[in-house]
C-alpha cells in the first residue's frame, strides 16, 4: 500500500500498488540501451550547440538573436534529458547554458565565450563518461561553470540585458 496525501482536503490515501518486478527490469533494459543513443544524441547535439556558437559569433551582435533561440532550444533538450540517462552533470549545465541564453538581450562576444565554456564543459563530461554527480570530478565541475557564470555576470554594465532565470541561479 503506498500513501499520498489528497491535495484538496489533505486527506490520507491509499493506494494499493504492486510492482511488477518484470516491468521494472524490461523497462531499465530499454533505459540501459537508450543510454548509449542519449550519448551519440547528445553528441549530435553538442555539434549543433557549436554551429549556432560559431554562426553567432562570425555577425554583429544585433543580427544573432537566431542562434541564441537555436542554442536555448538545444539546451532546453538536454536539460530535460540529462538526469533521465544516468548524466545529471549534462542536465545542469545545459539547464545554465538554457538560462544564460533565454530572455537574454546580451548577445556580446563575452556571452559567445560563456556559451562556449558551458558547450566545452558538455563534451568533457561525454568524453569522460562523467555518469550520476561525478562525485569531486562533478563538484568541481559544477564549481567552475559557477564561477565562470559569476565572473560573466560581474563584469556586466547593465544586469537588466540578461536573463532573468540566469541571474538568479547565479547570484
Amino acid at each position: 500500500m503506498v500513501y499520498f496525501y489528497s491535495g484538496v482536503d489533505r486527506r490520507k490515501v491509499g493506494v494499493n500498488f504492486q510492482a511488477n518486478i518484470a516491468t521494472i527490469t524490461k523497462i531499465q533494459k530499454e533505459l540501459d540501451e537508450w543510454n548509449d543513443d542519449f550519448v551519440k544524441w547528445t553528441i549530435e547535439y553538442i555539434e549543433q550547440l557549436k554551429r549556432h556558437m560559431r554562426s553567432a559569433r562570425a555577425k554583429d551582435p544585433s543580427k544573432r538573436r537566431p542562434d541564441f533561440a537555436e542554442i536555448n532550444r538545444i539546451s532546453h533538450e538536454l536539460r530535460g534529458q540529462g538526469g533521465v540517462f544516468g548524466y545529471p552533470l549534462v542536465s545542469a549545465v545545459a539547464k545554465s547554458l538554457f538560462e544564460l541564453t533565454k530572455d537574454t538581450l546580451d548577445r556580446s562576444n563575452d556571452c559567445l565565450i560563456l556559451i562556449r565554456n558551458h558547450i566545452e564543459t558538455l563534451r568533457i563530461v561525454l568524453r569522460d563518461e562523467v555518469r550520476g554527480d561525478g562525485g569531486s570530478v562533478g563538484v568541481e565541475i559544477l564549481k567552475a561553470m559557477r564561477e565562470a557564470n559569476a565572473k560573466f555576470l560581474s563584469e556586466r554594465n547593465n544586469l537588466s540585458l540578461v536573463g532573468r532565470d540566469f541571474l538568479q541561479s547565479n547570484r
